[in-house]
């Protein structure tokens, strides 16, 4: 999944990543959260998980889509055979669309010259919009929880209360945080959107206690921003990169200006701070979509 809504996904499944290897592989115990950078290619997944199922080691390989990609089936081939190829374990990949949209059906096929099938690769498909709401509650697992906007039946205003007042009480302000991103992709006419983020009004300090708020916080008072969010988001961006892949500041520089739009320069903020390396942090930054 490409542009401003990679990083937030994987910030997500970092979170509780527990809670999605039980939720897609029923009875599976997860053993590891693993890096998403896939050294034989360069290729960085969104999510990758060591799991224990029915006495079995394997990995969960996750990605999540936003958009149509007509190359969908080859991706996640790839994906699942470097992941194979590095951790020496048998693969499953799952693919989960975040918003209605024409979806590649698995499994891929691949011909030769004379359309004959080389390959036949098989992969598990989750349209969120085809997911209940009641159903995802019903799970009790607040890493899920910010998806469900996105799901069938998760717009309706009694789900969303539930939603915020459960994350509020969990006390995960991160959680509670993603679950208003998340749901900017699923209220876009402005009278709904309007009354979505009015819900999250009482919870403004919450958010601001989230770690990444406080970065973007504390960036502003050390640099006395007054030139606009969108410049103190820029300055904040640099200033991390700066500080954790000083090689990465030039072309820091170079996207931020190119970047208009106050949530996607957050989004890549969130990333940057969450990722773990340079070659992740430059992929990020030449992701970014303007």
């Amino acid at each position: 999944m490409a542009g401003r809504w990679d990083s937030i996904t994987k910030i997500l499944v970092k979170a509780r990543p527990s809670h999605f290897s039980s939720w897609l592989v029923p009875q599976s115990t997860l053993v590891e959260l693993l890096s998403v950078e896939l050294n034989a290619a360069q290729f960085f997944a969104d999510a990758l998980l060591k799991i224990w199922w029915n006495g079995l080691l394997g990995l969960l390989h996750i990605e999540f889509q936003s958009y149509f990609d007509t190359n969908m089936g080859q991706r996640m081939l790839e994906y699942n055979v470097f992941a194979e190829h590095q951790h020496g374990l048998p693969v499953c990949s799952v693919a989960i669309y975040l918003r209605k949209q024409r979806v590649p059906k698995p499994p891929y096929v691949r011909r030769w010259l004379d359309n004959w099938p080389t390959h036949h690769f098989h992969y598990r498909v989750v349209k969120l919009w085809e997911e209940s709401a009641q159903a995802i509650l019903d799970l009790g697992w607040e890493g899920l929880l910010p998806l469900l906007p996105l799901t069938k039946g998760g717009k309706k205003p009694e789900i969303i209360q539930v939603m915020i007042d459960r994350l509020a009480l969990s006390d995960d302000k991160d959680l509670l945080v993603l679950s208003e991103m998340f749901g900017s992709l699923a209220f876009t006419k402005e009278p709904e959107r309007a009354r979505f983020k009015r819900r999250y009004t009482m919870y403004q300090e919450i958010f601001r206690d989230s770690w990444f708020y406080q970065e973007i916080l504390q960036e502003g008072e050390e640099r006395g921003i007054e030139k606009g969010r969108e410049e103190g988001l820029r300055i904040a961006i640099v200033q991390a990169v700066k500080q954790r892949f000083p090689d990465l500041e030039d072309l820091a520089v170079q996207q931020t200006e190119l970047l208009k739009d106050f949530t996607a320069l957050n989004v890549l903020l969130v990333g940057i701070i969450a990722v773990s390396d340079e070659a992740g942090a430059r992929a990020l930054l030449l992701g970014a979509q303007r």
